[in-house]
């Protein structure tokens, strides 16, 4: 018998009856309680935002997640190498298997400029 709940994954055997400390007869009935997750193969899109790089990609692992894309954005405010923006957003529901792309931080160019007097 198939009990919905969010609490194991789908085809989980969430109990039995009767237990299996009870003694039976050999053929006798056992029923089954298998689990039915209808959020099953779904997870909560991490906040990455103000983590490395390889952190996010980490927490992306451990969710069965990947990175289709990382590109790199230019800025003095943050140090390099750091998460600024996600996509899908934070909380945002995601299937197992998804990628997603981050926009990392990196240091702004250095730029010859002349200088004054000469």
């Amino acid at each position: 018998m198939e009990v919905e709940t969010e609490q194991y994954q789908t085809g989980i055997i969430m109990s039995q009856l009767p237990s299996a400390e009870v003694e039976s007869d050999a053929g006798s009935r056992i029923d089954l309680f298998i689990a039915k997750n209808p959020k099953f193969g779904i997870v909560k899109m991490p906040y990455l935002i103000g983590k490395k790089l390889k952190e996010a990609e980490d927490a992306l692992s451990d969710l069965k997640l990947g990175v289709n894309k990382v590109e790199y954005q230019e800025t003095d405010i943050v140090s390099e190498g750091i998460v600024m923006r996600q996509e899908p957003s934070w909380d945002e529901e995601i299937a197992v298997g998804s990628s997603v792309k981050l926009i990392v931080s990196k240091e702004p160019q250095k730029t010859n400029t002349p200088t004054e007097g000469r």
